[in-house]
């Protein structure tokens, strides 16, 4: 490990926006974050987002909620950060 690694952090109990979430490493962080403690908010631009937040959520007990978006698109990425 290189040295100043981080090894651990604490982010129990804040909400925490994870783009590209859908799998891969966006999904691994998504985990780490609701695994740690935090409500994790998780978007991507397919339609098996929701499914990924399920399987998340029941996994870790932690709240995780998915958006299928495009985030080029301003407004909706406002409209997300707004109702997560």
């Amino acid at each position: 490990m290189a040295p100043g690694a981080v090894t651990s952090f604490d982010v129990s109990g804040l909400r925490v926006l994870v783009v590209g979430a859908s799998s891969g490493i966006g999904e691994a962080i998504a985990r780490a974050f609701a695994e740690r403690d935090a409500d994790v908010t998780i978007v991507a631009d397919v339609d098996t987002i929701s499914a990924v937040a399920e399987g998340l959520s029941a996994d870790t007990g932690r709240r995780v909620a998915g958006f299928q978006c495009d985030v080029a698109d301003q407004n909706a990425v406002v409209g997300i950060v707004d109702e997560a």
